[in-house]
């Protein structure tokens, strides 16, 4: 879980993350734990550069500023959406 996923005053927060889990939970939804994918999952929908640089915390986005760490969340964001395929 990303439950320390943040930054103050953007909107991706733990608290957000924990509230829509609770939420899901309260509805019935079950979870599972996620798994990274491989690079080579990433790369059929990104460029090799970008995965460099989002690797090694040279990217800023407004919208997904490079928090520390950000690129293990993206291996398991995207080795979800792999997994429920």
């Amino acid at each position: 879980m990303c439950w320390n996923y943040g930054q103050e005053g953007h909107p991706e927060s733990p608290a957000r993350v924990s509230e829509t889990y609770k939420y899901l939970e309260s509805l019935g939804f079950g979870f599972t734990e996620a798994v990274k994918c491989e690079k080579s999952d990433v790369l059929k929908a990104h460029t090799e550069r970008l995965v460099k640089q989002v690797a090694s915390g040279d990217y800023f986005d407004s919208d997904t500023p490079a928090y520390s760490g950000i690129y293990d969340y993206a291996l398991l964001s995207a080795g979800a959406a792999v997994a429920a395929m």
